[in-house]
């Protein structure tokens, strides 16, 4: 979306087409269905076509095989990128290089290096990911770097009193904030967990708050909305931590960033945190965990931990 949007403001025309199987019949997809076909017709009318290559390109295959889940979104990319090469640029998002199951690893490996094979370029978020894709794939001459903010821009206009009155804050609090769709891989639960033994020791000052504001991405999501609920569970008895659980609109989310103190991405596992490209927006301090390419979006305001 702030791709896009940083299109319309330079005047450009610009039509999103979005392959989630979460929309329904409201998706384009990439099945062997009638909805590729006007897919195509699309693409060919289009001057220039932008690809957010990530995993909801694979949800309408995720009841099938690994073979057919895998296999048949990246032929039928394989194809646009052979066709539309010469308008097609590629933007990688958090793609992950483990070594998969046994029984499916080579063939998710087949059919993603047939597309990166024929795509024409590449753009990952880090050096980090540009480096990863190397050693599982190859060297891709036409790949490069872009920031994972390039194209974000301010949705608050408010200062951090404001901001705090909009949320009902207590302006005399010192705010840490994990905001974001839930997933384990993002330690919440495990920074949450710190912050309370933190304050159970008397580490911290009673002002300091953690506000974790989250929500499942999906509602079918039952094992993450699981964890949710377990972690919501553990901290309820801590005055100091805070989970607000609901989906907030973009507006919402940087109001809740100018609030806050301290932008926390405590990640275990991956390869950028957006939620630090949009704290930068606002020259907002972050703490983060040293891991993947986050490092590499740490400016001299930021402090960077390594992971227990």
């Amino acid at each position: 979306e702030q791709h896009a949007l940083s299109f319309e403001s330079k005047g450009h025309q610009v039509e999103r087409l979005n392959i989630s199987a979460e929309l329904g019949n409201k998706s384009w997809g990439l099945g062997l269905n009638r909805r590729f076909f006007p897919l195509v017709r699309k693409i060919r009318a289009a001057d220039k076509v932008y690809v957010h290559y990530q995993v909801s390109m694979y949800q309408d295959w995720s009841r099938h095989s690994p073979l057919l889940k895998y296999l048949v979104p990246h032929l039928l990319l394989a194809y646009i990128g052979l066709r539309y090469s010469k308008k097609l640029e590629i933007i990688v998002h958090e793609f992950s290089y483990k070594l998969y199951p046994h029984s499916s690893k080579y063939f998710q490996w087949a059919a993603a290096a047939l597309f990166f094979l024929v795509a024409p370029r590449l753009h990952f978020h880090t050096e980090y990911e540009r480096s990863a894709f190397t050693k599982v794939f190859f060297e891709k001459k036409e790949a490069e770097v872009l920031p994972p903010n390039a194209f974000y821009r301010q949705r608050s206009q408010l200062n951090q009193d404001q901001a705090r009155e909009v949320h009902s804050l207590p302006k005399d609090q010192r705010i840490f904030l994990c905001i974001g769709f839930f997933h384990p891989g993002k330690g919440f639960a495990e920074f949450a967990e710190i912050f309370r033994n933190l304050h159970e020791v008397n580490a911290l000052k009673p002002s300091a708050h953690l506000y974790i504001v989250t929500s499942v991405r999906l509602a079918a999501d039952v094992q993450n909305k699981a964890l949710l609920d377990s972690l919501f569970a553990r901290v309820q008895t801590c005055a100091f931590i805070h989970v607000i659980n609901r989906y907030i609109s973009d507006e919402e989310f940087d109001h809740w960033i100018v609030a806050s103190d301290f932008v926390v991405s405590p990640y275990l596992y991956g390869f950028t945190s957006s939620i630090v490209a949009r704290a930068s927006l606002y020259n907002k301090p972050c703490i983060l965990s040293a891991v993947g390419g986050l490092p590499e979006q740490a400016s001299e305001k930021d402090h960077v931990y390594s992971s227990p």
